[in-house]
């Protein structure tokens, strides 16, 4: 059976374009569609789909054994980070992912090796979430969000799988490992950020002066972006962070991320670009 899968997002035409095609490759298996791959296990298992004769009839030659033999490359491999394998089989630590280190690592492979990247998915348990963050990718396409929430009892475990040429699984497991939400991971994450508490910054401030354009004003950082702990639980989405708070004009204010840029003396025409 051929599933055609992600109709939702074409027209009528396309599809039965599509279809046309497929019964030019396989006109006897029967085609469903589908979007987001929602079909019933049935429908795909025990079906008891192939048959010699049926076969011969479409392939003559399939059980010649002059034929040549079917060439693999090589290079092209699979790796599976999984958090519930067996402890002899599993190659990544346990623990929940922080969902920006776990995002931009995904984001990292796609950019950096999409093109030999034939498929990814996986299964994320994310911190301070109750959803799952379920994602897939073709190369450099990419698709996620938080989808079913982990029910009592289940065990929050992710699971990543990479299809593709050239895949470095040492690599991949490390880099998976740098993303749990550890104490140490969530410093080393924090020492990247580009504003340290006591850098002189300057403020965008809400509003905007037809002559002067956009209001800024002069202030210094006093706080590192940090997880408000008593935020109530969110659907479907990570419980932000609080946004970095910066003094201005002697007022103690927290400022939204990207509305900061740093300043020389309190200088604006010595500013940089904004964050």
């Amino acid at each position: 059976r051929l599933l055609l899968n992600k109709t939702d997002l074409v027209t009528e035409a396309d599809l039965a374009r599509i279809e046309a095609r497929l019964r030019g490759i396989n006109a006897f298996a029967p085609i469903r569609r589908c979007s987001r791959g929602d079909v019933s296990v049935d429908s795909v298992l025990n079906i008891h789909g192939f048959d010699l004769q049926r076969a011969l009839q479409t392939n003559p030659q399939l059980l010649n054994p002059e034929n040549a033999p079917t060439q693999h490359d090589k290079t092209v491999t699979s790796v599976s980070l999984d958090q519930g394998a067996p402890r002899h089989m599993r190659t990544v630590q346990k623990g929940d992912l922080d969902f920006e280190l776990a995002t931009d690592f995904l984001e990292y492979i796609a950019e950096s090796q999409g093109e030999d990247i034939y498929r990814m998915k996986g299964v994320l348990a994310v911190a301070h979430s109750q959803q799952k963050y379920i994602y897939h990718a073709v190369h450099m396409t990419f698709s996620g969000g938080f989808e079913e929430a982990w029910q009592p009892g289940e065990p929050r475990e992710s699971k990543m799988v990479f299809i593709g040429k050239g895949l470095d699984e040492q690599f991949l497991a490390s880099t998976f490992n740098n993303c749990l939400a550890t104490p140490e991971n969530l410093t080393r994450k924090a020492s990247t950020l580009r504003f340290k508490p006591g850098d002189a910054v300057e403020c965008r401030t809400t509003g905007f002066d037809a002559e002067e354009g956009e209001r800024w004003a002069a202030g210094t950082v006093v706080e590192a972006p940090r997880r408000a702990e008593s935020a109530p639980p969110v659907s479907f989405l990570v419980a932000p962070l609080t946004p970095s708070c910066c003094r201005c004009c002697t007022a103690r204010t927290t400022w939204p991320r990207g509305r900061l840029r740093r300043t020389a003396c309190g200088s604006r025409t010595a500013a940089s670009s904004p964050s």
